[in-house]
C-alpha cells in the first residue's frame, strides 16, 4: 500500500518515533541510499527550510512496516515539486527494501500524478545502484541520462600522497609556510564552525558570484543555519580548514555518506591563489579521509576540474518525470532544440549572450543608445584627449582625518550591483577583482544600503602601466604606487567618498617600505575627478595625447 502524505499530515509523521525508527531500518537496507534520504539530512532541511518549502511524503507499507520512502518537498512561491533537500541535496532518489525499488516509485508516482497531475520532478543526481529498469516502461513520460560520477579513492590515499610529493606541490606548501605558520584541521565543534562559517561564507559567495554569477550565501537566508543544524547531528558532516597564520586559505564542509564524504562547499581565498591552496586543501584532506577510514571522496557529477583528482568512476543518473503530456511535449522539444544548436555553438557561449543582452537591456535608456549609435561617428571625424598624470610625494603624505574605506572586503565586493549600461556584470566584475587580489593588488570599498556605494584600486608596486583612454604605456620609476580605477554609485555621488578614499589610500601606499612616489590619472574633461586629485594633494607630472580625425590616429 502507498500513501501521500502532505502539509500537516506529512509534518505529524516526521514528528512520529516509531515512523523515525523504521525510517532510520529502510534506509541501512537500501543498497542504493545516501545520506541525503537519512532522516538526519532530511528532517535538518525540513525544519530549516519550513519558511520556503512544504513537506510531501510518499510512504509505502507491506505486511505492516515501511517499505519504501519517498520524501520530496512543494515550493510555497511556485508550488514545484522537489525531493527533499532540494539543490542543497547532491542526490535525488527513493528509499525501498530490495526488490522493492522499481515497483514501490512506479505506485509512488501514480500517486503523485494523481496530487499533482501538470508537476515535473527531477531527480540530479539519482546515485549508482538506483533501479532504472522500470524507466522503460515509462519511456513516453520519463527520461534518464547517464552522468559520470567521479571518486578520490581514499583508502589509500596513494595519489594524494604521491602528489604531495611532487615538487611543484612541496613548493607550494613551503611558499605558504613563509607566509605564516600552516596548519590543516579538522573542526568538530559548533562554536568554531560558526566563526570559520563566517569566513566561508564571504569566500564562497566571492568565488561562486565569480564564477556563476550566483551568491549562495546571500541569496540563501536560511543557508548558515541549516549547515549549523547539520554539524550538530553526530557523524553527518565533515569539516576541515586549511589556516595561514590566523587567516582560512582554504576549507572543505562535505556530509558523511557511509564511507565517503561528498564534496561540498569547497572554498579558497583569493589572497593566497597562487599557492594553488585549493588544489592543496583536496590532497590533505584525502590523506585526513584515510586516517579517518573513509574510502573515497565522491567528488559527485559535474565540474571539468574533478577529473585531475578522480582515480575511479562510477556512473549516476539526471532523471526527469513527467505527470503531463504537455509539460513531456515542451521538455522534448527543448532537449531538440539543444542538441541541433550544438552542432553549430556551444551552449555556454548561447548562455553567456542571452545573459550578457539582458544584462545590457536593464540598464540602456532611450537617450545613451541614440550616444551610443552617435559616439563612433563622433570619433571617427573627430576627437582629441588627454590624460593628466598626478604624482604625490610619498614623505608628504598626512594621515587621513578618518578610514572610512575597507581594505580587500570580500562582501562589500560582492554588493557590487551594475548602474550604468557600460559596466559588467557581477559575475565579471569579481571575476576581474579575483584576478587583482590573486596578483597582490588592494581594493577599497564602501557600502551603504546593502550595494557597492563606491571602489578604488590600489597597486603597491608597479612599473608599466597602460592607459586604456589614449592607448598608451607609461613606464613609472620602480619606487612607485599606483591608484587606479575609482568609481562611485550615481546616487552617492557628491558625497566625498572619492576624496575620504584618495586621502586614506594614498596614507597606506605611502607606508609601503622603499614607495617614494604615489601615481594616478584621469581625463582632463573629468573635472571633478581631476579636482579632487588636485584637492589630495597630487600634483601634475604630465599628460598623455590621443588624436583623431577622419579615422587617423596620433598620439603623443
Amino acid at each position: 500500500m502507498v500513501r501521500l502524505y502532505l502539509g500537516r499530515d506529512a509534518e505529524q509523521l516526521l514528528d512520529s518515533p516509531p515512523f523515525l525508527r523504521e525510517w532510520a531500518a529502510l534506509y541501512h537496507a537500501c543498497s542504493w541510499a545516501t545520506c541525503f534520504q537519512d532522516a538526519p539530512f532530511v528532517t535538518t532541511w525540513y525544519r530549516c527550510y519550513a519558511e520556503d518549502f512544504e513537506p510531501v511524503i510518499v510512504a509505502g507499507e507491506t505486511d505492516g512496516r515501511l517499505s519504501g520512502l519517498f520524501t520530496l518537498a512543494t515550493d510555497k512561491r511556485s508550488g514545484a515539486l522537489c525531493a527533499a533537500g532540494a539543490h542543497q541535496a547532491e542526490y535525488h532518489v527513493w528509499l525501498a527494501l530490495p526488490g522493492d525499488g522499481a515497483r514501490f516509485i512506479e505506485e509512488a508516482l501514480d500517486e503523485l500524478s494523481r496530487v499533482f497531475p501538470r508537476g515535473h520532478l527531477q531527480l540530479l543526481f539519482a546515485p549508482p545502484k538506483t533501479p532504472v529498469e522500470w524507466t522503460k516502461r515509462w519511456s513516453g513520460r520519463c527520461y534518464l541520462r547517464p552522468i559520470p560520477k567521479p571518486l578520490m579513492v581514499t583508502r589509500p590515499a596513494d595519489s594524494a600522497r604521491e602528489s604531495l610529493r611532487k615538487k611543484s606541490n612541496k613548493s607550494r606548501l613551503s611558499r605558504l609556510e613563509k607566509e605564516g605558520p600552516l596548519n590543516f584541521a579538522k573542526i568538530t565543534g559548533a562554536e568554531g564552525f560558526r566563526a570559520a562559517l563566517e569566513v566561508i561564507g564571504d569566500l564562497s559567495d566571492f568565488r561562486q558570484g565569480a564564477v556563476n554569477g550566483v551568491l549562495p550565501f546571500q541569496a540563501d537566508r536560511h543557508k548558515k543555519a541549516f549547515y549549523i543544524a547539520l554539524l550538530e547531528q553526530p557523524g553527518l558532516m565533515h569539516v576541515t580548514v586549511l589556516r595561514v597564520g590566523q587567516q582560512i586559505a582554504a576549507a572543505h564542509i562535505g556530509p558523511c555518506n557511509r564511507e565517503e564524504v561528498v564534496l561540498g562547499i569547497l572554498v579558497h581565498s583569493p589572497f593566497f591563489a597562487r599557492h594553488s591552496c585549493g588544489k592543496l586543501h583536496l590532497l590533505l584532506l584525502g590523506l585526513t579521509l584515510e586516517q579517518d577510514g573513509f574510502r573515497a571522496l565522491d567528488l559527485t557529477p559535474g565540474g571539468e576540474f574533478k577529473e585531475r583528482f578522480a582515480t575511479r568512476y562510477d556512473e549516476a543518473s539526471v532523471l526527469d518525470i513527467f505527470f503531463s503530456r504537455s509539460a513531456v511535449r515542451a521538455f522534448r522539444w527543448k532537449r531538440a532544440s539543444i542538441g541541433f544548436g550544438k552542432r553549430f555553438v556551444s551552449t555556454n557561449r548561447v548562455k553567456q549572450a542571452l545573459r550578457m543582452a539582458r544584462h545590457k537591456a536593464s540598464l540602456v535608456r532611450p537617450r545613451s543608445i541614440l550616444n551610443r549609435l552617435l559616439r563612433p561617428i563622433r570619433r571617427f571625424c573627430y576627437e582629441h584627449r588627454e590624460y593628466r598624470v598626478y604624482r604625490y610625494a610619498a614623505e608628504a603624505v598626512p594621515q587621513p582625518v578618518a578610514k572610512i574605506m575597507r581594505r580587500d572586503c570580500l562582501p562589500d565586493l560582492t554588493l557590487y550591483m551594475p548602474a550604468e549600461a557600460w559596466q559588467p556584470p557581477l559575475d565579471e566584475f569579481l571575476r576581474e577583482a579575483a584576478k587583482r587580489l590573486e596578483a597582490g593588488e588592494h581594493a577599497y570599498t564602501f557600502a551603504q544600503d546593502g550595494r557597492l556605494a563606491h571602489h578604488g584600486w590600489l597597486i603597491e608596486r608597479q612599473q608599466e602601466a597602460f592607459i586604456s583612454e589614449v592607448s598608451q604605456k607609461l613606464r613609472l620609476p620602480p619606487d612607485s604606487a599606483v591608484l587606479y580605477d575609482f568609481y562611485t554609485r550615481p546616487e552617492h555621488r557628491g558625497k566625498g567618498f572619492y576624496q575620504r578614499a584618495l586621502a586614506q589610500m594614498t596614507y597606506d601606499a605611502a607606508k609601503v617600505p622603499g614607495i617614494r612616489h604615489i601615481y594616478i590619472g584621469a581625463l582632463k574633461e573629468n573635472l571633478a575627478s581631476c579636482h579632487a586629485i588636485e584637492k589630495a594633494g597630487f600634483e601634475h607630472q604630465q599628460s598623455l595625447f590621443e588624436t583623431r580625425r577622419l579615422g587617423k590616429i596620433k598620439r603623443w
